[in-house]
């Protein structure tokens, strides 16, 4: 259904009419009502089908139908050319088969809650090699197909989360996603750079940061941490059990910022996401805390 237009034929045309030879026998005289059956007649039936061929057509062209979802949707053949908006977190939209869609089938998910999205390649297809996509707050996909698999087109390269709130843990030494600097999307086998600044305030012990990736990445470089505390340092990704990626605790400090930078290559068959966690080091009674305006970005290099 990737081309919504249907062709029409004109049926009825007589193409092989009577030589005019000037004679006056009735097979080749002028008459209205012959040419009327035999040209207008078709033609207009053609044209007319051709109007409502084209109205028909213009509903599957991008952006023409606005539809909002509100929980787990299955994309069908009929929704070539939609924007859908889904306006609740945790929902996935789930995309049909490549088979039943064919070459070109434009489609926009875009998010406009608060929470995560994911749009989700039918069975093991994927989208731009990954089985699925996130999308976080206000962010869109224009999805299609090459007949193979599904291509997204995705707004720029850079992914950027800057918290809006104060978040704390008191009592608190398990690792956890921050609640907003979580849910990076990688596309596999890329080359990502991440910079950030975490400012957080601490009255007892340490605090601990992770990345957390679903997948293990390719491979890593090297990650600077710089404590602007009396511990200030420069540290590397230290590996730990599964394929996550793990930060070295950071010293004491009342009010204290670190400074992110350093390069990954995301997994290279599945992409993943990755996530930004935190915790007490040791558990206080007092609030630690990440303060708003702390903020993450991750930009794709190639």
């Amino acid at each position: 259904m990737s081309n919504p237009y249907s062709s029409v034929s004109v049926s009825g045309y007589n193409a092989s009419p009577p030589a005019d030879d000037g004679s006056a026998v009735s097979a080749n005289q002028v008459k209205w009502q012959t040419h009327l059956e035999k040209i207008g007649g078709p033609l207009k039936t053609a044209l007319e089908a051709i109007n409502t061929n084209v109205s028909a057509a213009m509903a599957f062209g991008l952006g023409f139908t606005f539809e909002t979802k509100s929980a787990d949707y299955t994309v069908l053949t009929t929704d070539q050319g939609k924007i859908i908006a889904v306006d609740t977190g945790a929902v996935t939209i789930t995309l049909p088969a490549v088979a039943d869609v064919g070459t070109g089938f434009p489609l926009i998910v875009l998010n406009t809650s608060t929470g995560s999205v994911i749009v989700d390649g039918n069975a093991s297809e994927t989208i731009n090699g990954s089985p699925s996509h996130t999308l976080r707050e206000n962010q869109w996909i224009l999805i299609t197909t090459d007949g193979a698999e599904w291509v997204g087109i995705i707004p720029g390269t850079d992914q950027t989360i800057v918290k809006n709130a104060v978040e704390s843990k008191t009592v608190d030494t398990t690792l956890a996603d921050d609640t907003e600097l979580a849910g990076f999307t990688l596309v596999a086998g890329k080359h990502y750079e991440i910079s950030g600044h975490i400012e957080y305030v601490q009255n007892v012990g340490d605090i601990k940061f992770k990345f957390d990736f679903s997948d293990a990445p390719t491979s890593t470089g090297l990650l600077i941490i710089a404590a602007d505390d009396n511990d200030a340092s420069f540290l590397t990704y230290e590996t730990s059990a599964g394929n996550t990626r793990a930060i070295t605790t950071l010293g004491d400090g009342i009010q204290s910022a670190i400074s992110l930078s350093g390069t990954f290559q995301a997994n290279a068959t599945t992409g993943g996401t990755v996530d930004f966690q935190w915790a007490q080091n040791t558990s206080e009674a007092v609030n630690t805390s990440v303060a708003e305006g702390s903020w993450i970005r991750i930009r794709q290099l190639d």
